[in-house]
C-alpha cells in the first residue's frame, strides 16, 4: 500500500522531480553551455570568474533545497519496510557531505579572490588547486543526483 494517497502522491512526486531537475538541469546547462559561451564572450577568466562565483551560490542553494526535500521525502516514505532512512538512501548522504564540501570551498575561493583580487588570483597555486577539488566534487555529485532522484522515486513508488 501506498504511504501517501494518490493527489498527495503526485504533488510531492511533481515537487520532487522539478527540484531535481532544477538542480540537476541547472548544473549540467551552466558547465555546458553558460562557461563556454562566457568565456568566448568576455575572453577572459577572470571575468567570467565573477559570475561563476554569483551563480555558484544559486546552484548551491538548489542542491540544498533538493537535499532538504529529498531527506523528508526519505524519511516520511515507507516504501518497502519502515519509515526513516536506510542504508539503501547512501546517496542523500553522500550528497549532503559533498554540498556542504562545495559551501567551503565555495567559502575559501571567495575569501582568496576578496583578499588579493584577481590580479593575484591569477598567480596563487593554492586557488586553482582548491579550485580543482571544488570542480571534482561538483562532477561527483552531477553523476550522483540521478541517483539520488531514483532511491527516492522508488521508496514513493504504490
Amino acid at each position: 500500500m501506498c504511504n501517501f494517497v494518490t493527489v498527495k502522491h503526485k504533488l510531492i512526486h511533481s515537487l520532487l522531480l522539478g527540484n531535481f531537475a532544477i538542480w540537476w538541469g541547472g548544473f549540467t546547462f551552466y558547465a555546458s553551455f553558460v562557461v563556454p559561451t562566457g568565456m568566448r564572450t568576455l575572453g577572459d577568466h577572470k571575468k567570467m570568474g565573477l559570475i561563476t562565483e554569483t551563480v555558484t551560490n544559486y546552484l548551491n542553494y538548489t542542491g540544498s533545497l533538493a537535499l532538504l526535500f529529498s531527506g523528508l521525502v526519505l524519511i516520511i516514505s515507507k516504501g518497502p519496510g519502515k519509515p526513516g532512512f536506510r542504508k539503501t538512501d547512501w546517496s542523500w548522504f553522500v550528497l549532503v557531505v559533498l554540498q556542504a564540501v562545495l559551501y567551503y570551498l565555495h567559502t575559501d575561493l571567495s575569501g582568496m579572490i576578496k583578499s588579493s583580487g584577481f590580479q593575484q588570483i591569477l598567480l596563487q597555486d593554492g586557488f586553482y588547486t582548491v579550485h580543482r577539488i571544488y570542480l571534482l566534487v561538483s562532477t561527483a555529485m552531477w553523476l550522483l543526483i540521478p541517483a539520488l532522484y531514483f532511491q527516492t522515486t522508488k521508496r514513493m513508488a504504490c
